[in-house]
């Protein structure tokens, strides 16, 4: 009787230790974002990433600010924004096959030269910012900005590839202006402050669940172990 007594208890020390064995922790590290996966992090960092100056595309400024574009007949030193009229004024390019390795040929160059002001560049990280998609292309194209047999899509695609300068492009008067002018439209201050009003909510609601859904992750381990109908005094 003894010995039975002393079994029943070491039976009964052993199930705390069953149910925290039973208790799924690497769904619950992952569920709670305490986990890492090493083989997604490896993916990352192996793709290539393509930075660009902070400013919405020539779809956004047009539909969201309604800004206008238009083409002048200087160089990229005659760039502006004019702000009574809401028009970005750009230089007119033509693209051919052989344009993406002549700019940048140029590029390069223009790094290499010491006394060079990098007005090509600063150019060139504008229009990567400013050129997202063929759209884009399609409307800088109806305003003359852009000419030449190239197509819009591989058009889109050498701007999109353009790496970010070096240079410090918050002394950039025309980027300043334009990020202003689209910043400050009602519409946009609208959105913005919706979605980080959703955003918030989103991130406590996701916590939230996590919360509830290991609480449930534990239970059922417990009930595995104990038994549920005990637990809730049904036989």
């Amino acid at each position: 009787m003894e010995v039975g007594l002393r079994l029943g208890m070491k039976e009964k020390s052993d199930r705390p230790i069953e149910v925290i064995k039973n208790i799924p922790w690497e769904k619950l590290s992952n569920l709670l974002g305490l986990k890492i996966n090493k083989q997604d992090k490896e993916e990352d960092d192996d793709l290539h990433v393509v930075t660009e100056i902070e400013i919405p595309s020539v779809s956004s400024l047009r539909k969201h600010a309604q800004i206008n574009f238009s083409y002048t007949n200087g160089g990229v030193t005659d760039i502006k924004f004019d702000e009574n009229k809401a028009t970005l004024y750009l230089p007119i390019i033509t693209l051919d096959d052989y344009s993406e390795v002549m700019l940048r040929n140029l590029l390069a160059y223009e790094v290499a030269t010491s006394s060079s002001t990098a007005e090509l560049a600063q150019y060139v990280d504008l229009m990567s910012g400013i050129v997202d998609t063929e759209a884009d292309v399609k409307l800088l194209r109806d305003k003359g900005v852009i000419k030449g047999n190239m197509n819009d899509k591989d058009i889109a695609n050498i701007f999109n590839g353009m790496n970010k300068s070096n240079l410090n492009m918050s002394s950039n008067k025309t980027i300043e202006h334009l990020n202003e002018c689209y910043n400050n439209r009602p519409m946009i201050k609208t959105w913005r402050f919706v979605k980080k009003d959703l955003l918030c909510s989103k991130k406590v609601a996701t916590v939230v669940l996590a919360i509830f859904a290991s609480l449930l992750m534990i239970l059922y381990s417990f009930c595995e172990v104990y038994g549920c109908s005990r637990l809730f005094g049904r036989q």
